[in-house]
């Protein structure tokens, strides 16, 4: 039987938890909370989940039901908020336009929370270009109301602090406004492929 090594943190887990080998060169949390919560104790169904999607869930304090899973895009952007929160990870400096003045204090939230993850993706080794959709935005600022988190996203918008783009999917990808195109003009002028990383920011 495999040790239990603490209580499970996911929210609603009600069950011993460990962490394993993936398999792949990093760890995973297995627990046995669903086995226990849907037939009683006496029979016991362990699950594995990837600790980015644990941390969110941790954040969140949304509970991570039979079959959930992040897709792998959002899967690496809480592996790389995890990866920050224990001081694994620190971000790289990204600049942005400046907010104006009659900003939100939601909309300055937001421009920190892209500085952040857009920091966290060049020091790993990522383009700038980062995915921010209201769904992140509404998970990581903890705001339960879609529209409320909307607001400050278009805000940034509109005012050209961010600039939204979607070359692949349905999810945007940003880039900071005005640097961003400053970045890719000087590189076009150089005669080379602009990277999407702006020349301020250090690896």
């Amino acid at each position: 039987m495999r040790p239990r090594f603490a209580s499970c943190p996911i929210p609603e887990h009600f069950g011993g938890c460990s962490l394993e080998d993936s398999g792949e060169g990093g760890l995973r949390l297995r627990c046995d909370c669903l086995g226990a919560q849907l037939r009683g104790s006496s029979w016991r169904a362990e699950h594995w989940y990837p600790l980015g999607d644990v941390y969110r869930s941790v954040w969140t304090g949304q509970t991570i039901a039979r079959g959930d899973k992040l897709a792998l895009g959002m899967r690496l952007v809480w592996t790389l908020l995890l990866a920050n929160a224990v001081g694994l990870l620190d971000p790289a400096p990204v600049e942005l336009p400046p907010i104006p003045a009659d900003a939100t204090e939601f909309e300055h939230a937001v421009g920190a929370f892209y500085r952040l993850l857009a920091g966290l993706r060049v020091a790993a080794g990522h383009e700038l270009a980062t995915p921010l959709s209201v769904s992140l935005v509404q998970d990581y600022l903890r705001e339960t109301n879609r529209g409320r988190a909307n607001a400050p996203l278009q805000a940034l918008r509109a005012s050209g602090v961010l600039v939204g783009t979607r070359p692949t999917g349905s999810y945007f990808v940003y880039e900071p406004g005005e640097l961003a195109h400053a970045s890719r003009s000087a590189s076009n002028e150089r005669g080379t492929r602009p990277c999407g990383v702006h020349p301020s920011i250090q690896h």
